[in-house]
């Protein structure tokens, strides 16, 4: 029985952790639609109907937070639908994990109310925008986005900028002509006796040695000391949509 229940931990462990690096499809563009025309209309009944805020702190809060938690209710209704439909086996992991990503933002919203009305009761006007703002974190936070296929994965742009190897005497065959493929065949030469020094960009030959008690790397006898990097290119910021 222990055996059982330590195998079924490994699986629920291993469902888990695919989970956490899938990327997360469960939020739609109808809620966000539905959500920001809620927002909207709203503001603009606030505007016509509770003019100065600071003077209805109540009515102004009431209001707000009947609207967000409609926002959240929508938005929760289509990120059910869309991981059962999307994430078929492992919706409740998957949802599970997206709630514990998101519920930093929803802290940090309700820490910026009490904030807010305890200090600057006069300021309590942007709330709805900084609520806005974490949410909008909360969902990058658990989206776990990916980065989309590159243009050359679309179209006839594979074939066009890729090769395929093959035997030299497979095209003096006609291979080419047989198969009627797009993508260029290209044939094998001389793969065994090819070496570093045939790259034409990359061909540096360093002798790398790592001292195992400081760890200090050293490149042909030289000490490599190298800064914290401060900017990673092509870091998930390029990725945000």
């Amino acid at each position: 029985m222990r055996e059982l229940r330590e195998a079924l931990a490994d699986l629920n462990a291993i469902r888990v952790q695919v989970a956490r690096g899938t990327q997360f499809r469960g939020y739609g563009p109808t809620s966000i639609a539905v959500t920001g025309a809620l927002a909207l209309t709203v503001a603009l009944a606030q505007s016509l109907f509770l003019s100065g805020a600071e003077h209805h702190i109540a009515t102004f809060l009431a209001l707000w937070i009947s609207t967000a938690v409609v926002a959240v209710a929508v938005s929760a209704w289509e990120t059910f639908s869309r991981t059962q439909r999307f994430h078929p086996g492992f919706s409740r992991v998957m949802i599970q994990s997206a709630v514990e990503q998101f519920m930093p933002s929803v802290v940090v919203g309700l820490l910026l109310t009490v904030v807010l009305l305890r200090v600057a009761s006069d300021e309590v006007w942007m709330l709805p925008g900084l609520w806005e703002i974490a949410f909008s974190l909360g969902i990058f936070a658990s989206g776990r986005f990916l980065p989309r296929p590159m243009f050359g994965a679309f179209g006839r742009a594979s074939r066009a900028t890729s090769v395929a190897f093959v035997a030299p005497a497979a095209l003096e065959d006609g291979l080419t002509e047989r198969l009627a493929v797009e993508r260029a065949l290209v044939p094998v030469a001389d793969v065994r006796g090819r070496r570093k020094t045939d790259l034409p960009e990359n061909g540096t030959l360093p002798r790398i040695t790592v001292e195992p008690d400081t760890f200090t790397v050293r490149v042909d006898g030289e000490v490599i000391e190298l800064d914290p990097v401060a900017e990673l290119p092509m870091a998930q910021r390029y990725f945000l949509f």
